[in-house]
């Protein structure tokens, strides 16, 4: 799966944004054609990357929601 893999993403960043949240999309290297050439810990990997850089541009809270394949 990709950017905007599920049908209430629209929703779901606008209710966050009503209570002062933004939402944000990750792109993994193991998504689209890198499906199956990953693995779990660089996934995790580039999500820790993704927090660092967050952090970075002032943001301190953080809610992560996703699903493997």
């Amino acid at each position: 799966d990709g950017l905007c893999a599920v049908p209430y993403i629209e929703l779901l960043a606008t209710s966050l944004e009503e209570v002062n949240f933004s939402l944000t999309q990750v792109l993994l290297s193991s998504c689209y054609a890198g499906f199956g050439f990953g693995s779990i810990e660089k996934d995790a990997q580039e999500i820790r990357k993704l927090l660092q850089y967050l952090r970075t541009i002032g943001k301190s809270q953080f809610i992560l929601l996703g699903h493997s394949t």
